[in-house]
């Protein structure tokens, strides 16, 4: 049987020790709000609007967190396929932000 994995926030000093090969920051307020990433890994930010911030009905609410859901699938993923381009060209070592 298939058992989903739970999904949870988790605090940056609990990542810290983990390698990563990219860190991805997504929240619009990343820069007042969101802790500096100091670990491993390219750092590349994407900004999304906070769904939970939304207003109107319970249908527009909604409709809110599956717009910033299918543009964030959309854009990580646009973003690894371009990570793995570079990589294919050799050209993926350079800078830590990208």
């Amino acid at each position: 049987m298939n058992k989903m994995a739970k999904v949870e926030s988790k605090s940056v000093d609990k990542l810290r020790d983990v390698e990563f090969d990219f860190v991805v920051t997504l929240c619009d307020n990343v820069a007042q709000t969101c802790p500096l990433w100091l670990g491993s890994g390219r750092v590349k930010h994407m900004g999304f609007p906070d769904p939970a911030a939304a207003t109107g009905s319970e249908a527009e609410r909604q409709e809110v967190f599956r717009q910033v859901r299918d543009d964030l699938r959309q854009k990580v993923l646009d973003y690894l396929e371009q990570m793995q381009n570079l990589a294919a060209e050799g050209s993926f070592y350079g800078t830590r932000n990208l």
